[in-house]
């Protein structure tokens, strides 16, 4: 037992991990897992759990005969850990950054192991952009948080908010249009959010196509999100693109699209520019825990 509760502890390094391993080790007890839209049909003696958001889990067991009484155990997972601020220190070259205790933590306990960072980055392939896990040894599932959310067709770009990126792309390369690759793909698994698949494809002239099509103007864009705002569970965007003014180089573009962003849930950009005339483009890709890396 207490084996087990130090190897929970030390995989623990954010609510996502312990979620995963809490799940990994009902699955090896025999419990199946029930999703929350279901309709659910109890067996006496058998063991169950659900989850929530990726950070969440509740499991039970039924008994075998009348219930007389029950008994209920919680734990909040996401007490003690190390934060990253927002701020950053550069010397020398090299870019520190600064971290502060949550949840009343005994420090005594955190001078062995290694600061391990809980999230995605972005980085760059040879025909677009990969999601890529900053502690790769931590991940168990990465089915719903790696894939390319850009991939390069001839002078166009594949851009969507998961692996359907892959999808259209075969389905381009055949001649066939994205609205029927799309198609062939329904919502992403994480009930009860239900996410939406968002995509655009950009054509080296400039125009674009979201759920609506766009010729491409000069000092105008439009984009889509993929929730409405917070709620349990999430709301889905739904209406036309939101229109946005592009003004400026790449770098004030990236730095104005990055600041307008909800400090608390962004994670990674990727700004591309292309000149028309030239067929010359610039990239700007920028991660929330490593800062900005500059590609031409």
């Amino acid at each position: 037992m207490y084996d087990d509760l130090v190897e929970f502890l030390q995989e623990s390094v954010t609510p996502f991990h312990a979620a995963a391993i809490a799940e990994s080790w009902l699955r090896a007890a025999g419990f199946t897992r029930l999703e929350e839209a279901d309709y659910w049909n109890l067996e006496p003696g058998k063991g169950y759990y659900t989850t929530r958001n990726g950070s969440s889990v509740v499991a039970w067991r039924v008994p075998q005969h009348a219930i007389g009484g029950w008994r209920i155990v919680a734990s909040h997972s996401d007490s003690p850990s190390w934060k990253i601020k927002a701020d950053t220190v550069e010397n020398d070259g090299c870019r520190r950054l600064s971290v502060e205790g949550y949840g009343g933590m005994i420090m005594s306990t955190w001078l062995d192991r290694p600061l391990t960072v809980g999230g995605r980055a972005l980085v760059k392939t040879e025909d677009g952009i990969r999601t890529k896990a900053y502690d790769e040894s931590k991940m168990t599932d990465p089915s719903l948080i790696i894939y390319h959310p850009v991939r390069q067709m001839g002078r166009g770009l594949i851009v969507t908010n998961g692996d359907q990126t892959d999808t259209i792309l075969e389905f381009l390369k055949q001649g066939l249009p994205m609205e029927q690759a799309l198609r062939t793909r329904e919502f992403e698994p994480d009930g009860p959010n239900w996410t939406p698949r968002i995509s655009g494809l950009l054509g080296p002239n400039g125009s674009y196509k979201l759920s609506f099509e766009y010729p491409g103007q000069p000092g105008t864009g439009h984009f889509l999100h993929t929730y409405a705002g917070d709620g349990d569970p999430l709301p889905s965007f739904t209406g036309e693109p939101e229109q946005v003014a592009v003004e400026g180089d790449i770098d004030s573009l990236a730095s104005a699209v990055w600041d307008a962003l909800d400090e608390a849930n962004r994670i990674s950009l990727f700004v591309r520019f292309t000149d028309l005339e030239t067929r010359n483009f610039q990239q700007r890709i920028v991660n929330k825990y490593s800062g900005k890396e500059t590609q031409a």
